[in-house]
């Protein structure tokens, strides 16, 4: 599968902090902020200006909301409320460095707030600071021992460490933190997708085909595993098997980067599928239906020189398959070749003159 990827969003959101406006932790930043002495000399107006930042955040005015939040620094440079509310702002700007900055200077002002530095522990995790967030997660869980959230923010960041691991290519520590996760949460699908990645890069195909199923069983349409399943299948030459599986991806998630990848893989499938069917075609009704089937497929891929070989290959052994030269009629049209095109689409007309689609067809294709 090459490099391992995030499949799904693993932190909670810091960068979108409109997802923020209404949870605990920033009731809880609120709080904690009341009683800071930049704020007591008006404390209503601040809260006032607050709202209107969070409303301007809720329609993306960033701009608006910045310019809001720098009076306020100006006039309350002790404030938390403050601090944090700008590093919201510069995160979602994509201004990292400076987000992370505020958020930390928020953090200093109030560092009895744990869900406040949880908050931080996760914005490094997003910038890609791992070492720092687990410093930091491991510092909120020592004053918090019982606290679900920051347990679960430390199995998000395993998951986050675990990835990381695999794109540098040190399978054993990706596999440590990887497996942990899976026995905690033997039900969270990117972790059995990211487990599965992992068990291939390993070399064990039968133990990641078997964490595919486990996630196809949960959500047949997931198109990581359909992809994961799809190159097991290919490489294990169970080439209808892969088209099957390749093919959903496509259908589930066309232009994703699985797509992509999954009409890559396609192209080579029905490459040997259509080199294999030439090689064995006999002249039986469930070889000529299944080739003439390939062909038409091939077709509607774009897939053209595969295409015309299985089609006349086809013809060449039936050659009184009317399917077979109205295929490789519209094979002709789609290179521009019209003349061999309607030609071929005469010939399955007079080989079928009561087939009404046939003539339709070939008036179609007279008028384009």
């Amino acid at each position: 599968m090459g490099k391992a990827s995030v499949k799904s969003a693993s932190f909670a959101c810091v960068i979108g902090c409109c997802a923020l406006l209404s949870s605990p932790a920033s009731v809880a930043v609120e709080q904690a902020s009341a009683s800071d002495p930049g704020s007591r000399p008006s404390a209503q107006a601040l809260e006032s200006e607050i709202t209107t930042v969070k409303n301007l955040l809720q329609t993306g005015q960033l701009a608006a909301a910045r310019e809001i939040l720098q009076r306020l620094l100006a006039q309350n440079p002790e404030n938390s409320k403050v601090h944090y509310w700008l590093s919201q702002v510069l995160l979602r700007a994509g201004e990292v460095e400076q987000g992370l900055a505020h958020l930390e200077r928020s953090v200093a002002l109030a560092p009895a707030n744990l869900r406040l530095r949880q908050i931080l522990a996760v914005a490094y995790a997003q910038a890609g600071r791992l070492e720092q967030a687990r410093v930091s997660l491991e510092a909120i869980r020592k004053a918090a021992p019982d606290d679900r959230l920051i347990r679960d923010a430390l199995n998000q960041l395993g998951f986050a460490e675990g990835v990381e691991l695999m794109r540098r290519n040190k399978l054993d520590a990706a596999a440590a933190r990887l497996e942990r996760l899976y026995a905690l949460a033997p039900f969270d699908n990117p972790t059995v997708v990211n487990l599965a990645q992992l068990r291939l890069r390993q070399g064990d195909s039968a133990a990641a085909e078997a964490l595919y199923q486990e996630v196809l069983a949960r959500d047949p349409d997931n198109p990581d595993a359909n992809l994961g399943l799809g190159q097991i299948y290919g490489e294990a030459r169970r080439i209808d098997e892969a088209i099957g599986a390749l093919e959903k991806v496509i259908d589930v998630a066309a232009g994703s980067p699985a797509a992509l990848r999954a009409n890559t893989l396609l192209k080579v499938l029905y490459r040997e599928k259509a080199r294999q069917l030439i090689a064995g075609l006999e002249d039986s009704e469930a070889d000529i239906s299944a080739a003439v089937n390939l062909g038409r497929d091939l077709l509607r891929r774009n897939s053209l020189d595969e295409a015309q070989a299985v089609l006349e290959a086809v013809v060449e052994k039936r050659p009184e398959s009317a399917q077979a030269h109205y295929w490789l009629g519209q094979v002709f049209i789609r290179r521009r070749e019209v003349a061999r095109g309607l030609a071929g689409i005469e010939r399955s007309v007079a080989l079928a003159p009561d087939n009404v689609l046939l003539k339709l067809e070939l008036g179609r294709a007279y008028e384009r």
